[in-house]
């Protein structure tokens, strides 16, 4: 008896499992059997704005797809029909499916090209869920838009500009003072309509200020149809000193340098940098000064003034031959506010063009080649002029950085003096270009890919061998003696692969950056140097290539290491070094 009521139970839920499909498939074919019909499309928005004659206008023209099938308007698959288009014929009957059709492609554009976000799009006065037609009006088809107007904009501040977290109350953390300026500088105020692609933007580039990490965060408002945008800032505390120690001297200096810097990367409150770094190599030959201030110029452009004072040995310029002298330059620069392009608004590229103007002075106080006769060089002074145009290029995003530019340059001064090189030219033109990425290849975060190239020099001159490109050492190709090669015109490329097993373990941190970090890696490294015009004997071409492995850690934020063991692969015409040579680059890095 239980097995056949079971057998009872299932037949009925079955005939009525049945029973309710055949319903359901019944009210939706009746719901795709409707029709409605219109002499006249139009777009309405609530809320209302000053901003609707002018969208209105932008989603009546927008081509969607549909198309006329047996004397309706229907779904089609190619964009051929526009709003302002229907209205010229004198009488239309839509489909449920071309309805539908139109509500996506509006709210498709509205997304898309016009960049808004919590925005709706239906037909106003039919039920939804069963396609009643409540129009008191049948001649006219109306499109109701339904978007957000942002109420208020806010900051809410965390990180140790302000404060530790532990000390900041919440309601503090709400509008900070130190983030005034950039509520008004925001690109949507109160009132006005909430669009995504501005937003983010907006947020990406102020990530782009060393030591500020923003995100864009969305709330309901007091009302419907009203929200809040909420921008979220970290940021570090603004001042930095740093200590490092490196094996990067040359064969005229100790083989170590050090390095003290200090930066305040908010000087005025107003996103200004100033830093100051002192560099020796422990004696009096080879030390030297610079100073930097960014800041801003009638709010959206940025200028930069550098001066630099230098003390140096000729081996730092890679020449075989013996000089020292000192230098002093001052140069400022201009650039406008970064232009984001790119298909993704939260992650854009940012293209900043630049324009520099700078003077540099060279006091070379004496000069002898050993090569060749022992022939005499006087040293003696000069002044050089630079001219320099360029544009550069930065992408942030959770994956990894790109970071690149590419400029022209005239330098000209008098060839009165040799200041290091014989017959060196009084003037000449340059063309640099460099890139530089690292992405993380992998779900975890664990593998990266770097590539690092540079390329450039004077286009067809001698120039100072103050303006030599210099390669050979831990920053340019590894294996080899810092310094190793030097010529009018150059190259460098690395290709790198690091593995970072501590983040394996961070799955929800794979991305971001941390507090500590230990990599291994492996590296190629390659590049060359060209004399234009050689005169003497050791002016000579040269081509290098090194690879090795390595080590970089963070420890605390606070602690850098990077350790490389290179090896050189190609020999050097002008030096002693052969291929098979090794050499140990490392670098130890505080701040606090």
């Amino acid at each position: 008896m239980p097995v056949i009521r079971q057998m009872l139970i299932v037949c009925f839920a079955c005939v009525c499992t049945a029973t309710s499909m055949a319903q359901e498939a019944l009210d939706t074919s009746d719901i795709q059997a409707m029709r409605y019909t219109a002499k006249e499309l139009k777009i309405e928005f609530r809320p209302s704005m000053a901003q609707e004659q002018q969208l209105r206008k932008q989603l009546m023209s927008t081509q969607l797809p549909l198309t006329i099938r047996e004397g309706f308007i229907d779904a089609g698959e190619q964009n051929r029909w526009s709003l302002q288009a229907l209205n010229r014929r004198a009488n239309m009957k839509f489909s449920v499916d071309g309805i539908q059709k139109i509500n996506e492609g509006l709210l498709r554009a509205l997304n898309e090209e016009l960049g808004l976000v919590g925005v709706f799009v239906v037909p106003k006065d039919i039920d939804r869920q069963d396609g009643t037609d409540n129009r008191e009006n049948p001649d006219s088809l109306v499109f109701l838009v339904i978007t957000n107007i942002i109420e208020e904009v806010r900051t809410l501040a965390s990180g140790t500009r302000v404060g530790d977290d532990a000390e900041i109350a919440p309601s503090e953390r709400i509008n900070h003072p130190a983030h005034n300026r950039i509520r008004e500088l925001a690109p949507v105020q109160p009132g006005e309509l909430l669009t995504r692609e501005s937003l983010e933007a907006f947020a990406a580039e102020l990530s782009l200020h060393p030591g500020r990490t923003v995100d864009v965060g969305l709330g309901r408002g007091s009302e419907p149809g009203l929200a809040v945008v909420d921008f979220n800032i970290t940021e570090r505390d603004p001042q930095v000193w740093t200590i490092a120690a490196e094996n990067t001297g040359t064969q005229g200096t100790s083989q170590w340098r050090y390095i003290l810097g200090w930066r305040d990367t908010q000087l005025t409150d107003r996103d200004d940098v100033l830093s100051v770094q002192l560099r020796t190599s422990g004696d009096s030959d080879a030390t030297g000064i610079n100073a930097g201030w960014t800041h801003s110029v009638f709010d959206s452009w940025k200028g930069n003034a550098f001066f630099h004072a230098d003390q140096y040995v000729s081996s730092q310029f890679g020449v075989p031959i013996e000089f020292e002298g000192n230098s002093m330059g001052l140069s400022y620069s201009i650039s406008p506010r970064p232009l984001p392009l790119g298909r993704n608004p939260a992650r854009p590229h940012f293209v900043t063009p630049f324009f520099r103007i700078g003077m540099d002075r060279f006091d070379v106080t004496q000069s002898f080649v050993f090569n060749s006769g022992a022939i005499e060089i006087g040293g003696g002074k000069t002044n050089l002029l630079t001219a320099q145009a360029g544009v550069s290029v930065q992408h942030l995003s959770e994956q990894g950085t790109l970071r690149g530019g590419v400029s022209l340059a005239w330098q000209g001064g008098d060839d009165e003096d040799d200041v290091g090189r014989f017959e060196r030219d009084d003037s000449w033109s340059s063309l640099n270009a460099n890139i530089d990425v690292r992405r993380f290849i992998d779900a975890d975060g664990v593998g990266e890919f770097r590539l690092r190239a540079n390329v450039g020099g004077a286009l067809d001159g001698r120039v100072a061998p103050q303006a030599y490109t210099v390669l050979g050492g831990m920053n340019t190709i590894r294996g080899y003696p810092e310094a190793a090669a030097a010529g009018d015109q150059g190259w460098s490329a690395s290709v790198e692969y690091w593995w970072h097993p501590g983040r394996s373990s961070a799955p929800n941190q794979r991305f971001q950056s941390q507090d500590w970090d230990l990599a291994f890696g492996g590296f190629l490294d390659a590049g060359a140097t060209k004399i234009n015009n050689p005169v003497v004997d050791y002016e000579v071409d040269e081509d290098l290539l090194g690879a090795g492995i390595g080590l970089e850690g963070l420890f605390d934020r606070a602690v850098q290491v990077r350790l490389y063991w290179g090896f050189a692969l190609s020999d050097l015409d002008g030096r002693d070094t052969e291929s098979g040579d090794n050499r140990v680059h490392f670098s130890a890095t505080y701040e606090f």
